[in-house]
């Protein structure tokens, strides 16, 4: 009984049934060569051997050009980019600690890592970054049309995390469904002033229970079993917006910071 090792090899996709047909043909001619050691078999043999070769090449063209035209972003682009370049590599954490025993050693590195920098900051409190706002005072808001909506909807992000309700890719493809309800949300928390807490920013402030934490490390060439690495929040898609960062005067009846989250999903500071 013969023992033979069989290494792992990566998917091919582009490979094809007339592939694995071509590549019987070439062994089917190279074991005739080795059998009769003629010059014409040699030839035969080169000639399946170059065809193969000309044939996967082929595929694997086709198979990128097809990845690149069904792209939707640049970002998938530059994803296709780096698995062909061999830049997107696995997520490696330290080897020196137990499994279930690296989320807490992670958390207090970050937490230490916190404190520390606040310590070494200027305790003395700066002056203000706005200044009184002196333009037109806003008064009510205008209904917002499902046209506005739709258009905001796309135009945001379309990452997800785990404490997203829904993912963003089916959250859009769902979204002729659920615009009406949406637009009709909106506009009843412009009218009134008062907005959904699902859609307050004061909700998604950073604390552990509303941001999923991953660490990433600053440089891959550095070992992964020393603490290099940042924290990565991950928020939900309703927090990743552009949020107002000035004040504004406003009726008392009708916050524009607390309209704001319900209008684009985002984050007002306090």
């Amino acid at each position: 009984m013969r023992r033979r090792t069989v290494k792992p090899r990566p998917p091919a996709p582009w490979l094809t049934p007339q592939v694995k047909a071509a590549k019987q043909e070439r062994r089917k001619a190279e074991r005739q060569w080795k059998k009769s050691g003629l010059t014409v078999h040699r030839d035969i043999y080169r000639l399946k051997y170059q065809f193969v070769c000309n044939l996967i090449k082929d595929l694997k063209r086709k198979f990128v050009n097809d990845k690149i035209v069904e792209s939707r972003s640049s970002k998938e682009i530059f994803n296709i980019c780096n698995d062909l370049l061999g830049k997107n590599k696995p997520k490696s954490l330290p080897n020196n600690f137990p499994p279930d025993k690296i989320p807490d050693v992670l958390n207090n590195f970050f937490v230490e890592k916190v404190d520390k920098i606040r310590q070494e900051l200027d305790a003395k409190k700066s002056e203000p970054y706005y200044h009184e706002f002196k333009g037109d005072v806003l008064n009510c808001f205008e209904p917002v049309t499902e046209q506005v909506v739709r258009n905001i909807i796309l135009d945001s992000s379309k990452t997800s995390c785990d404490l997203d309700p829904i993912p963003s890719n089916l959250f859009s493809e769902c979204l002729d469904l659920l615009l009406p309800y949406i637009t009709n949300c909106i506009n009843d928390s412009l009218e009134s002033g008062s907005v959904p807490c699902c859609f307050n920013g004061k909700h998604t402030s950073l604390s552990q229970d509303q941001f999923v934490t991953g660490p990433v490390c600053h440089r891959p060439s550095l070992s992964q079993d020393q603490f290099v690495t940042g924290p990565v929040f991950h928020r939900p898609s309703l927090s990743q917006d552009q949020f107002v960062t000035g004040p504004v005067r406003h009726k008392p009846s009708l916050s524009y910071c607390q309209a704001q989250p319900a209008l684009t999903g985002s984050m007002c500071p306090a």
